[in-house]
Formats: C-alpha cells, sequence, structure tokens
C-alpha cells in the first residue's frame, strides 16, 4: 500500500514570514498518512523562525517525524537542500520553498505517478500565482516544446538542457531518495542553484526527466524570490549570475562545443563577460552607462 510509504518534505525558509504559513498549512492538508516534515531556515533576519517554531508545536504531532534547523548564517539553497537531504528518512522526497504552496493531493499524485510508471523522478505542472498566491501570474509556457522534451530519450533531453533551462519547472520535482543518494544530491560547487546543474548531470548519466500532466505546486511570483527582478534596484542578481556563469563554464561549455553549437557558446562568453562587467560598475539601475551595456548580452 502507498500509505505505507514514508515521505519526506524538506522546506525551504529565508526571510518568508509573509508566506510560511500558508506553506505549511499546505503540507499539513496533504492527504498522505505518512509524512516528514523537516524545515531549514537559511538565516531569517525576519520573524520566520519563530512562526514556523510555533506552528509546530500546534501541529507537528500529525506528522511521522519534525526537524527544524535555524542557521546560523546564510548557506543558500543548494547546502540548505543537502542538509535536509542529510536528516532525511523519506523514500521519496519533496522540496518545498517557503514561498509555494503544495496543492491538496500533490504528494499522492506524486507518489502514485512514481510508483505506477517505476519513476525515480517525476516533475509534474505547476499553477504560476502572485504575490496574494491566488490571482493567475504571466507565464508563457510552450506546450509543444514541452511535450517534446519528456518525450525525448535521456540524451536528447541533455542537448536539450545545454541549450537552455526553459521547460522544468523545479518546484513540481518529486524524487526517490535513492535516486538523489546516487548522484550524492545537489553540486555545492553552487550557492543558489541546485536544479539545473542536476538536470544536466542525471540526463548526461542517461536518466530520463519524467512528466506528468497534473497541477501539484501554487508557484508564487513573490518579493521575496531569490530570482525576482523587482526585489531589489540591481539590474542582476549578483549571486545567481555567478553560479550561472560557473553552470556555463564547469558544464554546459564543453558539452556545446562536442554538439557543435559554437554560436551557443560564443553568445554565452559575451553575455558572462557583459554581466560580469556591469556588476563591476556597480550594477544598478539607476546607472545609465549598466543599463547601455545590458544592450550587448
Amino acid at each position: 500500500m502507498n500509505g505505507d510509504i514514508l515521505v519526506t518534505i524538506i522546506l525551504l525558509s529565508y526571510n518568508a514570514e509573509r508566506y510560511i504559513i500558508e506553506a505549511l498549512q499546505s503540507i499539513k492538508m496533504q492527504n498522505h498518512p505518512k509524512i516528514e516534515l523537516i524545515i531549514i531556515d537559511d538565516c531569517s533576519q525576519d520573524n520566520t523562525v519563530n512562526l514556523e517554531k510555533e506552528w509546530l508545536k500546534d501541529n507537528g504531532n500529525i506528522f511521522t517525524n519534525t526537524k527544524l534547523i535555524a542557521q546560523s548564517k546564510n548557506y543558500g539553497t543548494v547546502a540548505n537542500s543537502n542538509l535536509g537531504l542529510k536528516y532525511s528518512n523519506g523514500n521519496y522526497i519533496n522540496f518545498l520553498a517557503a514561498d509555494d504552496i503544495l496543492t491538496v493531493n500533490s504528494v499522492e499524485d506524486c507518489l502514485n505517478a512514481c510508483i505506477k510508471n517505476q519513476w525515480e523522478i517525476a516533475v509534474g505542472e505547476a499553477e504560476w500565482v502572485q504575490d496574494d498566491g491566488k490571482s493567475p501570474a504571466i507565464h508563457k509556457e510552450d506546450i509543444e516544446k514541452k511535450n517534446k522534451f519528456y518525450a525525448e530519450s535521456a540524451q536528447k533531453q541533455y542537448k536539450h538542457l545545454l541549450k537552455d533551462n526553459d521547460i522544468i519547472c523545479s518546484p513540481a520535482a518529486f524524487y526517490k531518495m535513492s535516486f538523489l543518494k546516487k548522484y550524492q544530491g545537489f553540486d555545492e560547487a553552487y550557492t543558489l542553484i541546485e536544479d539545473y546543474p542536476f538536470w544536466l548531470k542525471i540526463t548526461a548519466n542517461g536518466d530520463h526527466i519524467n512528466h506528468f500532466d497534473h497541477v501539484v505546486v501554487k508557484y508564487r511570483q513573490s518579493i521575496t524570490s531569490a530570482t525576482n527582478p523587482e526585489k531589489a534596484v540591481q539590474i542582476y542578481n549578483a549571486r545567481i549570475t555567478k553560479d550561472s556563469k560557473k553552470i556555463f563554464y564547469r558544464q554546459r561549455m564543453w558539452g556545446l562545443l562536442k554538439n557543435g553549437q559554437i554560436k551557443i557558446v560564443v553568445r554565452n562568453i559575451r553575455r558572462y563577460f557583459i554581466r560580469d562587467l556591469v556588476i563591476m560598475l556597480g550594477n544598478s539601475s539607476k546607472k545609465k552607462l549598466c543599463y547601455a551595456l545590458t544592450r550587448f548580452e
């Protein structure tokens, strides 16, 4: 019976006092009977941790196990994801950012898809919502391109991912624990981007990324999102840019060259040179020179 299978939900939080209770409530509402909840807070400076502690006092007994780890300094998404895995006992793993919301049957739907199809990784659908968690957010998606990607072999998925990462919605991903252990979790050479390097690694090794057409998470475009361009007056998120550049030089460039994608390589080298230059010059939206340079990306 699927109800006997332990699923661990790893909730990652950072300055999420506006959203954390809604995220926790969405976990509480899951209909799967055996859930372990592990919360990793990345040194929040607001009231997030206190809210988590109070919520666990009132609701922690409904879970098979709970654990809250409040970091004393900021480590980033990748390290915290791996820390969560270290303390996980579940057969399957579901990661959730504190500003996202699980749909009511999310865990059960993901688990059923994995068991029915003998998948070690499954990616469902996400509903993109605005900051209120309800209103639809603008999100353009090439359905034909997405369907083609998931129907392709792992080798072809890898070649697509070398060019860009524009299809997989990571908040909708669900993993078998043994699969994550096989790859020793996520690559801590990066700070904030755990998903893209992982997709590249597993497809390069012949593991297919599977998809099922069911909404399992509400993906909030919040003002606290690490990739939200409106959270500051900076042109680029410097930490994301650093990770993205590292992914290109460590994992993408040689694969692209082997596949004859010279133009893409040149375009990316130029892009990261421009971004580094903009960041060095202040990375300010108020500086005309910085904006002028972005036109050459």
